[in-house]
């Protein structure tokens, strides 16, 4: 889905008095010896979800997406640029496939190569080396911790056969081995070093439990990012100062507070206020308000960058120890509620517009997205063939107006959502326009406090409507892993298994042919829109707001981060 962002700007705006849009002519790590001294003043940004934790890949999956301090705080191999292409960070060049950087064997393993530039540091000042990979791959592939999710469950071993070379043998073929990043929107090629002097004497001489507890993890993260923590207040804050061995220099700005805010009428008045100068994605601005903020602001006071990296969704709960109505269980069931979805409606009155309804998790904008659209079955608002396919189910309405079955009942359930105020405007309509077609559908909301919590997420009764991003989305999972409490650390919330699907998901993951990944693209999506395990609402834009004084922030691939040149943005 490269350069997505181009292919998306129908419905991607960048409002108001906008930050530079042209590529900067300078390369990353270069210094510019013309640019004057740097204002020692403090970026504060605002954070819905406060960070379980300030590493680059959690152990297990977390809750929602935390793009601002993931990329503050760590630095990895690659990263990606403007156009979602990996760039090289800490390493010196990016492998290329068929040289001696990366080598596909008959067997069908493979191996990548990369160099670490020299002189790299942790944030307390230990040397990067190609030992902290290893010990990476240590704690990552450790089952008690949780489960190995892709790249760790697909790499054999790492060597380092000095001091900074980094050799990576790979099980299988897996496409992004030559773009490993943790700061893209939902790349699956998430291997970060970790810092090996300090923690290894903690992960060999205590228990998963005594491990994760580990400051580390919070109040004494070490990274290798641009910005350094100097202070975390659980619940209030985080903040941090510019990390001055950083591989591509101190950033311009000095200092960072991110300030944890989950009332979206704080996070506005802060920013009228001029408390506030940055809401990323992470503050689940609502995309409603955007344009009444930007005109109470006044013109030329703030620039809106929208970022369109969000497949929204409704997961349906499958595990039958789980599911509140059994007639979800039924594809015939999921499919009538989807027709009974008026996603145009919702559009215009939650996101002003600016959502792209959805038929499936790849967008109709990119080769393999026009090859998925032309083949799969649709479903499209149509009420009349959301009743046929209830009776078909067994079900009619009864004197009331609402679906009932002989052998199930009223059809009663729920959606549930995380709170917000987009997502809970856009969890009531939904609820009303299925109550208005048959369907008694309750709506829920889940506390920002359970956020993070993958068992709270996955248990829902009914629908869980959320957002999961483009990139590696074709990834859904179709399987759930045994035991407590790593079964929900699952892309599918809903427990959803499908062999085939699974099969071809495998196959499609060590495909290296383009060709190929659309076909097996095209055939993936064909069974997901045929058992319908989730209900595709919309593709979302993800805003950044932002005061006109920061320069910086602009517009990127969907697969990109907007903050992934945070070190050379500046205030004016």
């Amino acid at each position: 889905m490269r350069r997505l962002v181009g292919l998306l700007a129908g419905f991607s705006l960048l409002l108001g008095a906008c930050a530079p849009t042209s590529s900067s002519t300078a390369q990353p790590g270069s210094t510019d010896t013309s640019a004057p001294t740097r204002p020692a003043r403090t970026l504060v940004a605002a954070l819905r979800v406060e960070p379980q934790t300030l590493a680059a890949r959690k152990i297990g999956l977390g809750g929602v997406a935390i793009y601002l301090s993931n990329r503050a705080f760590n630095a990895d191999l690659t990263i990606l640029n403007d156009d979602g292409v990996a760039q090289p960070y800490l390493a010196e060049a990016v492998p290329q496939l068929n040289t001696d950087s990366w080598r596909v064997f008959p067997d069908g393993r493979m191996e990548t190569t990369y160099r670490l530039k020299p002189n790299l540091v942790w944030h307390d000042g230990a040397p990067l080396t190609s030992a902290d990979f290893q010990f990476s791959l240590r704690i990552y592939a450790t089952p008690e911790l949780g489960p190995a999710l892709p790249p760790i469950n697909l790499i054999e071993e790492v060597q380092a056969p000095d001091a900074r070379t980094v050799v990576i043998r790979w099980k299988q073929p897996f496409a992004q081995a030559a773009a490993l990043n943790s700061s893209g929107t939902g790349s699956p090629a998430n291997f970060p070093p970790m810092p090996r002097a300090l923690l290894e004497a903690a992960f060999d001489s205590g228990g998963p439990e005594v491990f994760l507890s580990n400051p580390y993890w919070t109040r004494e993260f070490v990274g290798l990012g641009p910005y350094r923590l100097q202070r975390w207040e659980p619940g209030a804050f985080i903040e941090a100062t510019g990390f001055d061995r950083h591989v591509f220099g101190s950033p311009k700005i000095e200092r960072i507070k991110m300030m944890v805010m989950p009332d979206n009428n704080a996070t506005i008045a802060s920013l009228l206020s001029g408390d506030l100068h940055l809401a990323p994605a992470d503050a689940n601005f609502p995309l409603g308000r955007i344009k009444d903020v930007m005109n109470e602001l006044g013109p030329g006071q703030a620039s809106a960058v929208l970022h369109p990296n969000q497949w929204r969704r409704g997961d349906v709960q499958l595990r039958p120890e789980y599911v509140g109505n059994r007639a979800l269980l039924d594809p015939r069931v999921r499919k009538a509620l989807a027709h009974a979805m008026d996603k145009a409606s919702i559009n215009e009155a939650v996101y002003d517009g600016n959502s792209l309804p959805a038929e499936i998790m790849i967008p109709p904008t990119s080769q393999a997205g026009r090859a998925v659209d032309a083949g799969i079955a649709k479903h499209p608002f149509d009420l009349r063939r959301a009743d046929e396919l209830m009776i078909s189910a067994g079900f009619t309405k009864g004197s009331d107006g609402f679906y009932t079955s002989p052998a199930l009942g009223r059809f009663a359930s729920e959606i549930k959502t995380n709170n917000g105020t987009d997502n809970v405007a856009e969890m009531t309509i939904l609820a009303s326009g299925w109550r208005q077609s048959g369907f008694d559908m309750q709506d829920a909301v889940l506390p920002v406090s359970l956020a993070q919590d993958a068992e709270a997420r996955a248990t829902f009764s009914g629908v869980f409507s959320a957002n999961g991003n483009l990139e590696g989305a074709i990834n859904f999972k179709s399987s759930i892993f045994p035991g407590t409490p790593n079964r929900f650390e699952n892309e599918s919330r809903g427990g959803w298994v499908n062999p085939e699907y699974g099969r071809l998901r495998d196959a499609y993951n060590i495909a290296l042919d383009p060709a190929e990944r659309t076909r097996l693209t095209v055939e993936l999506t064909k069974i997901f829109n045929d058992d319908l395990p989730a209900l595709s609402l919309f593709f979302n834009s993800q805003p950044w707001i932002f005061v006109s004084a920061l320069q910086g922030p602009r517009l990127v691939a969907s697969e990109s981060n907007v903050s992934w040149r945070i070190h050379e943005w500046e205030f004016k």
